[in-house]
């Protein structure tokens, strides 16, 4: 439901840990993680390709000199994405669990798709700002990217119980 996801997402944001509990509480089945974490990707990427169009062009120079716009492949991204979801679930497991963590797989794949979809929800909120107000907008993505890495800090800590912020800020 719909509704019962956006409350969710807010939950994570007002309260990171209760937030990661409820997700965990969900007891999402591991079948259904893999294409939730493609979806988000997905969603995530065009979301950060429409920020990208909004901005306007961008030109880098190559080594050589010469000046070459930027381009961004939602696909591409949306790829990088769902690669760093598997890849961090299986390293948040891996070595949470060598530093005395609990945590499971699916719980960190739980998690790190949360995040996403939250994530997913602060880029929309910077979308809109950089239509609306642009100035804003980049107080906002500030904002939303020192929320996230709270975020993810709260929930490593939620994952694998470690009790202690600071071993939760170490593992990341």
């Amino acid at each position: 439901h719909p509704q019962q996801m956006i409350r969710l997402c807010w939950q994570g944001l007002v309260s990171p840990r209760e937030g990661a509990s409820a997700a965990l509480s969900l007891g999402v089945p591991r079948g259904a993680l893999w294409p939730m974490a493609g979806l988000v990707s997905v969603v995530l990427a065009y979301l950060r390709y429409l920020q990208f169009e909004v901005a306007g062009p961008v030109n880098m120079e190559l080594p050589d000199g010469t000046v070459e716009p930027v381009e961004i492949q939602p696909l591409l991204l949306a790829g990088m994405l769902l690669v760093t979801i598997v890849v961090g679930s299986w390293a948040l497991t891996t070595i949470g669990k060598r530093m005395g963590g609990t945590g499971q797989l699916e719980e960190a794949a739980t998690l790190l798709i949360y995040l996403n979809m939250i994530a997913a929800g602060l880029n929309l909120a910077i979308l809109v700002a950089m239509i609306v107000m642009p100035a804003v907008s980049l107080v906002l993505g500030f904002a939303a990217f020192t929320m996230l890495i709270w975020m993810s800090v709260q929930f490593t800590d939620v994952l694998h119980g470690f009790g202690s912020l600071l071993k939760a800020a170490g593992l990341l």
